[in-house]
C-alpha cells in the first residue's frame, strides 16, 4: 500500500498525540513518518492488545486503526479503547471500499472512515476535522458541569479525596460523593485516572481561576 505525497500539515494549538494500529509494515512506517512530520506525537502499534495497554498508560488524542487486523477488528479495538477513554475519537482505515462496512463502522461509533490507498492530504484533513470536532464535544461536556461540580472537579485534580474536599467546601462527605458521582458520569469517567485523561483531552486542568 502506498501513501500519496502531500504538502499540507495539521497545526494545532498544542502538539497532539496519535495512536496508529496497523500491522502492514510498509504503511506502518509511512504513516508514522507522515504524522511525525505533521508535528504529531505518534505511537504506532502492530498489536491491538499492545495499543490498548498503552492507552491505559499514556495520553491519546486520536486513535487511527486499520479495520482488518489478525488479533481483532478495528471496530473491536475501538470499543475496547472507548472503555479506557470514553471520549477518544477513532478513524478507521479500510481497503475494502464496501458501503455496508462503512455504515457498520460509523454506526458502531467511529468518527470517520478512510479508504486505502491513503492520500496524505486527505488523511491530514480528516485528522484536523476530527480533532476539532472532538475538542468542541469534550468542551461542551465540561460546560455542562454545575458550579459546585466544577469546584469538586478542581479539588479532585489537585489530589484531594472526598473527606478533604468536604472540609474545604464545608459540605458533608455524602454531598461531595454525590457531586463527584454526577460529574464523573457527565465526563464519562469511571475512575480518577480516566477523569484526568478525559479532562486532558478537553484541554482542561481545573477551574481554579473561577474561584479566586
Amino acid at each position: 500500500m502506498s501513501v500519496e505525497s502531500g504538502n499540507s500539515a495539521v497545526r494545532t494549538t498544542r502538539q497532539k498525540t496519535i495512536f496508529f494500529a496497523q500491522n502492514e509494515p510498509s504503511l506502518y512506517r509511512k504513516i508514522k513518518k507522515l504524522l511525525t512530520e505533521a508535528d504529531f506525537i505518534t505511537h504506532c502499534y502492530k498489536s491491538p492488545s499492545t495499543c490498548l495497554r498503552q492507552l491505559d498508560l499514556q495520553t491519546c488524542d486520536l486513535l487511527i486503526t486499520d479495520y482488518n487486523m489478525p488479533e481483532m477488528s478495528g471496530i473491536a479495538l475501538m470499543k475496547k479503547a472507548r472503555r479506557i477513554l470514553p471520549w477518544l475519537p477513532v478513524l478507521i482505515i479500510t481497503g475494502n471500499g464496501d458501503i455496508p462496512l462503512a455504515v457498520s463502522a460509523i454506526q458502531s461509533g467511529a468518527d470517520d472512515l478512510l479508504e486505502k490507498p491513503l492520500n496524505a492530504k486527505s488523511l491530514l484533513a480528516k485528522i484536523e476535522k476530527i480533532l476539532h470536532e472532538n475538542r468542541n464535544n469534550s468542551r461542551s461536556k465540561i460546560d455542562s458541569l454545575t458550579k459546585m461540580e466544577r469546584r469538586v472537579f478542581t479539588l479532585i485534580m489537585q489530589g484531594n479525596n472526598n473527606k478533604e474536599i468536604a472540609l474545604v467546601l464545608n459540605r458533608s462527605r455524602r454531598t461531595v460523593e454525590n457531586h463527584r458521582a454526577r460529574l464523573m458520569k457527565k465526563l464519562g469517567a469511571h475512575n480518577v485516572a480516566s477523569l484526568v485523561k478525559n479532562a486532558s483531552q478537553a484541554g482542561i486542568v481545573d477551574f481554579t481561576e473561577e474561584f479566586e
